[in-house]
């Protein structure tokens, strides 16, 4: 949205997570990779929206600089930290190093372990590829690089069920809109339900985590 008050809040976020959490400051530049995929696919006119399921949003030239500009100063941004630049290299750094062998967050993703993780998916490809609806370009860029980016490790399954779940409920929500079930004058309090459910469900999920956690010994005296 072309929507100034926005600038600050993008200029600021950078600078609270280079601090808080550094080792996650790598996803927060994937969220602009989405617009600017979007916006080249735009001019090249590579998917023809009205023919083709996925739509693609046009974004102005001057929104699109505005946008890159943003991202490069977040870059530079990042760099105030008491770490600097190892900042951008922390996550990597942790993902390959021996603390994989040792801290289950690090760890690849195990299916069996996480069934909404695995419905969620099973839930878009069943919309993207047997559905006729149409998809917006960003939705399907976000869902699949934070399942990328999830599947090297649990840490990252917390950005995939915020970020792409919701990219996920909304192509559900249209999939509800364009069915034979009708919801006209239902349709923002259906919405607002599966938004609670989801919301309820996360929480759920992480409460029952935590208490697994709890239960279990700091140290495995066994190994």
């Amino acid at each position: 949205e072309k929507k100034k008050i926005f600038i600050p809040v993008l200029l600021t976020i950078p600078l609270l997570v280079v601090n808080f959490h550094a080792s996650v400051l790598p996803v927060y530049f994937v969220f602009y990779l989405p617009y600017i995929a979007e916006y080249i696919v735009s001019k090249l006119k590579i998917i023809n929206s009205e023919e083709s399921k996925i739509l693609v949003n046009k974004i102005d030239n001057k929104t699109f600089i505005t946008l890159v500009i943003i991202m490069v100063l977040s870059l530079f941004i990042g760099l105030i930290s008491p770490i600097g630049i190892d900042a951008y290299k922390y996550m990597f750094n942790v993902m390959g190093g021996v603390s994989t062998d040792f801290i289950a967050e690090l760890q690849p993703v195990k299916f069996a372990d996480n069934p909404a993780y695995v419905f969620l998916i099973v839930l878009f490809v069943v919309m993207i590829g047997f559905t006729k609806i149409k998809v917006r370009l960003t939705d399907i860029l976000y869902i699949v690089g934070f399942l990328v980016l999830s599947l090297p490790t649990n840490r990252c399954i917390f950005f995939f069920y915020m970020f792409a779940g919701s990219c996920i409920l909304r192509i559900t929500f249209e999939f509800i809109k364009d069915s034979k079930f009708k919801i006209n004058v239902y349709e923002n309090k259906i919405l607002i339900a599966l938004l609670i459910l989801v919301l309820v469900l996360i929480l759920v999920s992480s409460i029952k985590g935590i208490y697994n956690k709890c239960e279990e010994p700091y140290v495995d005296y066994e190994r």
